[in-house]
């Protein structure tokens, strides 16, 4: 009976826990707005900010390593929607931003900032103009063609927090003073694989390096989103020793060692347990059998006595039951909220951009585990190119302040990885990295290359990923809203690969 209803009340609440999966879609994307402003009226990119009163330098930087054109630039105050010209007709490159003009603020309120470019393609990709804000009153730097600080002695290259690509069009960006910020940690990358964090900047442990020559990355990420970021090599005269080589192996496996270990001695405590509970119900049969003790069933027991027994019995069968019920109501929910934490998750597809090879409708799950045996180990999971993972996406480098309400889960199958340069050309992707300088189409030969439809011959796209970035696309890449569109996906957003790759 009690095995029926530990079952009965499992189920029920499982049921009730997976009935309604979470669902994971693939498009979230910036719209373009119309232009009117100065009897001009054009197709252009627009994005918004929440900006204090002071006097702004403002410069503009295309969104292509190459490309030049001559664009037009508005800013509009809210909320009485007066519109400002801040530039007309000015070369601008994708190089290096190019200041255009100044503007200020008179008290705190929410500035619209559009510009367009009858030589620039009116599409959404991940190659859209940027705008950067510079507050005169605490000129942080000056970018050329960077914006470059001294942090500490040491110089770091400033990237700003900037505009949801998600929900605008125009990358906008604001560079903040780093002394007036909180650091939410510091990660520290050796080629482009991260090593490890810490709370402030420290200077890189070459114990984890292996061999000279390597890149060096370290990475200030402020609580409001902007990223200081130095770079550096492993010096030519260092020598990997054995004791840094068994320092690197334990810090791979420490978490994975000591989670074996604790399972390991909590079955050597059962078991321990067991055998101690064993033997003294052995002993104490030895007594009876040997009339050193007496057993229930020699005492002589009343009628009432009986029934007080048989009173208390009832009452304690009800106690267990109860107690048993509501145990299992706990174990189940436990045990689900730890399997879609660590284990497995389980998602319901909407959309068509993973078509053929996903279908809208379908149910998927997504395998936790490489992340979790990652995050035990204290490193980051990063996925195979080619697998289709499960992102909570937040495109580009954004303001966490609004990040988490701009949130979506999307499938996409991973295209780039971290440091490789991504282009897009003629409906061809090409991949640049170090085994690969020359650079190779991901596409060729792979095993979605059957189910997968190509994107128009109209794209022209040319990205840098950073040391935590990833680059996705759809498979069904006419109808799919990807990093092509929205730039680059946070790596520690990945949820995981799903179980079964399509």
């Amino acid at each position: 009976m009690k095995t029926a209803y530990f079952l009965i009340i499992s189920i029920f609440v499982a049921s009730i826990a997976l009935i309604v999966p979470p669902k994971v879609s693939a498009d979230p994307g910036g719209s373009l707005t119309q232009v009117k402003c100065d009897n001009v009226s054009a197709v252009g990119f627009t994005a918004g900010k929440l900006l204090s009163a002071g006097s702004y330098d403002v410069y503009v930087k295309l969104g292509k390593r190459g490309q030049s054109a001559n664009v037009n630039a508005f800013s509009i105050n809210q909320p009485n929607s007066e519109c400002s010209t801040l530039v007309s007709d000015s070369e601008m490159s994708g190089g290096e931003w190019r200041r255009i003009s100044s503007f200020t603020v008179d008290e705190p309120q929410t500035v619209i900032f559009q510009l367009f470019s009858d030589e620039i393609s009116a599409s959404l990709d991940a190659n859209r103009p940027s705008m950067l804000l510079i507050n005169n009153d605490n000129p942080i730097c000056s970018p050329n063609p960077q914006c470059e600080l001294s942090i500490n002695g040491e110089v770091a290259v400033l990237e700003p927090s900037s505009a949801l690509l998600s929900t605008n069009s125009l990358r906008l960006v604001t560079v903040d003073d780093p002394r007036d910020l909180d650091v939410e940690e510091v990660r520290y990358f050796l080629d482009d694989k991260l090593q490890y964090t810490t709370e402030t900047l420290e200077p890189f442990d070459m114990r984890y390096a292996v061999f000279a020559g390597q890149d060096i990355t370290r990475v200030i990420e402020y609580e409001s989103g902007q990223l200081a970021i130095f770079e550096d090599t492993v010096p030519e005269s260092y020598t990997s020793s054995f004791g840094d080589f068994m320092f690197r192996v334990l810090r791979a496996t420490g978490g994975s060692t000591i989670l074996i270990s604790t399972l390991v001695v909590i079955a050597v405590a059962a078991l321990i347990a067991r055998w101690i509970i064993v033997r003294k119900f052995r002993q104490q049969q030895w007594n009876i059998d040997h009339g050193l003790a007496t057993s229930d069933a020699d005492t002589i027991v009343t009628d009432q006595q009986r029934e007080e027994m048989y009173k208390r019995e009832r009452i304690i069968k009800l106690g267990s039951l109860a107690a048993l019920g509501f145990g299992a109501i706990v174990f189940t929910i436990l045990s689900i909220v730890l399997i879609n934490s660590f284990v497995l998750k389980i998602y319901r597809v909407e959309g068509v951009s993973m078509q053929d090879t996903i279908q809208d409708g379908s149910w998927t799950a997504v395998n936790r585990i490489p992340k979790t045996v990652a995050s035990l180990n204290r490193q980051q999971y990063t996925p195979q190119r080619g697998e289709v993972v499960v992102v909570d996406a937040v495109y580009g480098l954004t303001d966490t302040t609004t990040a988490e309400d701009s949130k979506q889960s999307i499938i996409k199958r991973v295209i780039g990885l971290p440091g490789e340069r991504v282009t897009l050309k003629d409906g061809i992707i090409t991949v640049y990295n170090k085994q690969n300088p020359q650079g190779f189409n991901p596409d060729q030969n792979a095993k979605w290359a059957d189910t997968m439809r190509t994107s128009g011959a109209r794209e022209d796209i040319d990205i840098q990923l950073g040391s935590d970035e990833l680059f996705v696309s759809g498979d069904n890449r006419p109808e799919s809203i990807d990093s092509r569109y929205n730039g680059p996906l946070d790596i520690r957003r990945v949820v995981g690969p799903l179980l079964i790759q399509p």
